[in-house]
């Protein structure tokens, strides 16, 4: 989602990704359902984010932020030798 609000495009983001459009999509659609509200909307030259988009944005950027943190201290933690 993050991706495609950047991007501007579903398929830019699934390029960035290393994934298809489709898996994008599909992901998109969960979020959304998940949430009850459109995140995106969609259009013959890209999407847009909805109003609603704009309002979660701040908290998925900080989520994100979030689990690379904890995905740092895990790498960090698994270095760690018991001596």
């Amino acid at each position: 989602f993050l991706s495609v609000v950047r991007h501007g495009s579903v398929s830019t983001a699934a390029k960035l990704l290393g994934v298809t459009p489709s898996q994008v999509s599909k992901a998109v659609n969960r979020l959304e359902d998940a949430l009850h509200v459109t995140l995106l909307h969609r259009h013959s030259r890209g999407v847009l984010p909805s109003d609603a988009a704009l309002q979660f944005l701040p908290r998925f950027e900080q989520a994100v932020l979030a689990m690379r943190g904890l995905e740092e201290m895990d790498s960090a933690a698994r270095q760690l030798t018991v001596v």
